[in-house]
């Protein structure tokens, strides 16, 4: 899980900097994402596969709710090929 923990990071660390302040979805978004990195670290010693694929499935349903509120409040959506935080182009 300490790559999917650095994969979080990467993803959501610098624009949930923005974020901060706000008592709306903004501060849902920053404790999902903190929320998120601690299940990493809590699911390091854990070896059930059935565990992590179930904790795995869960992780990507939060970041599909944490990319749709970082779209809303920024128009910017992660795209994966060129591994950044773009503008969402409406053409």
């Amino acid at each position: 899980m300490e790559a999917k923990k650095r994969c979080l990071k990467f993803k959501y660390e610098y624009i949930l900097k923005n974020f901060k302040g706000y008592q709306d979805d903004r501060e849902l978004a920053i404790n999902t994402y903190n929320i998120l990195l601690n299940v990493c670290d809590d699911m390091k010693n854990v070896k059930n596969v059935h565990i992590r694929t179930a904790v795995n499935k869960e992780i990507r349903e939060q970041e599909k709710m944490l990319d749709g509120i970082i779209e809303r409040f920024t128009g910017k959506f992660f795209d994966k090929e060129n591994m950044k935080w773009e503008v969402k182009n409406n053409d």
